[in-house]
């Protein structure tokens, strides 16, 4: 796929080390983005950041800044995604503090909706346990457990940031085998 091969500007992918970050960072360049990978978010004085960006990839699977910390940081790139139409996504633990939680999707929601006049979209992805997080005993129960990895991740990534998903923004996907769903009684 070269979903990004014709899209201004490069993807920023920010998260430390976690390991999703270099599996994002990989798949956006297989889909033809030229990358770049920042273990800190950017200053609003930051010169690093020049140039046009089509894609913020922002990896908050740790404990969550405080909100004001977060939309600090998103709004830092916004100019610079106006150019080029195009999107943030941020990528978040499923096992977050509720109230946290709400904040975040309050956020990704009220900067969607500022910024689609500009063509930004805003989106979440909201990640479950993953098999590279969890040690897996020798002996495994059976059935197994329902574990995700950063492929899975970095796949939901892509789409969003793409323009095949050009006409979502301000939702939260969760890729998490289901851990969002309530059970049926």
């Amino acid at each position: 796929m070269s979903d990004f091969a014709f899209r201004k500007g490069k993807a920023m992918v920010i998260g430390g080390t976690d390991p999703a970050v270099e599996a994002i960072a990989t798949r956006l360049t297989q889909y033809g983005s030229s990358v770049v990978v920042r273990p800190e978010p950017p200053a609003r004085t930051d010169p690093g950041i020049t140039g046009d960006l089509h894609t913020c990839v922002f990896v908050l699977r740790g404990a969550l800044p405080p909100i004001g910390e977060i939309n600090d940081i998103l709004t830092t790139v916004v100019p610079r995604l106006r150019r080029t139409r195009g999107s943030i996504v941020v990528v978040t633990s499923a096992l977050h503090d509720p109230g946290q939680d709400a904040a975040l999707d309050d956020l990704v929601r009220s900067l969607a909706a500022a910024e689609r006049t500009h063509g930004v979209r805003v989106n979440r992805v909201n990640v479950g346990p993953l098999a590279e997080d969890v040690p897996l005993p020798e002996e495994s129960p059976w059935p197994p457990p329902l574990y995700g990895t950063v492929e899975d991740v970095a796949e939901a990534v892509c789409f969003l940031a793409s323009d095949r998903a050009g006409f979502i923004s301000g939702q939260r996907l969760g890729v998490d085998g289901g851990l969002g769903l309530s059970p049926v009684s």
